[in-house]
């Protein structure tokens, strides 16, 4: 793989409803690695916290995110206590490829889940598209609600309104137009990462 000066893409997005002082945000990484047309590389996402919910931050079960043609069919890193999948999208283009790719890295089990307080990395192996172009990777989050928070902060109530937890919580990076949503009882919105394939 060929290695270029280090390059990072920032997904960075302000929490406002519920939250006074934190913030949210994915990140996408090269590393050194290369975004060149052409080329093999790779890429890591890191997530920063799980979900925020009354004062607490609840763990990561399971992350997803839509990775575009443009990307090669990805090959995805191994995370413990977690099952890393890839399924190709049901639209094809002219030549028959998926249009996109959905990676998922799911916990085993609860136990598995990851602290809400903490980051996590996932990579994943591209080959970029011959073509210079400019892309999303949505990206979506899951919590457990039927586990104790960590992280206690005063002043941030994460998601707004109901108190009922019978339900997941999610962080959904997916906004590639437009205004972003405003955040839900369960769900808090952001814009997707963005990244460009270059000369």
């Amino acid at each position: 793989m060929k290695k270029l000066a280090i390059f990072s893409v920032l997904l960075f997005s302000i929490v406002t409803v519920g939250i006074s002082t934190a913030s949210a945000h994915v990140e996408v990484q090269l590393r050194g690695y290369s975004s060149t047309a052409g080329d093999e590389s790779m890429i890591w996402l890191r997530a920063e916290h799980g979900c925020m919910y009354n004062n607490g931050m609840y763990p990561t079960e399971q992350l997803q995110v839509t990775v575009p043609n443009a990307a090669g069919r990805p090959i995805p890193s191994n995370l413990p206590g977690f099952v890393a999948t890839v399924v190709d999208s049901k639209k094809k283009d002219s030549a028959g490829v998926p249009s996109t790719y959905t990676v998922t890295w799911k916990a085993k089990n609860a136990a598995s889940a990851l602290d809400g307080s903490n980051y996590f990395e996932v990579g994943m192996i591209t080959t970029w598209s011959k073509k210079p172009q400019t892309f999303y990777i949505p990206a979506i989050q899951t919590c457990l609600v039927n586990a104790n928070p960590t992280g206690a902060m005063a002043g941030m109530g994460g998601m707004s309104g109901t108190k009922d937890l019978g339900k997941p919580l999610f962080l959904k990076w997916i906004v590639t137009t437009g205004a972003v949503p405003k955040d839900t009882s369960d769900t808090e919105y952001g814009p997707a990462a963005k990244f460009t394939i270059t000369k």
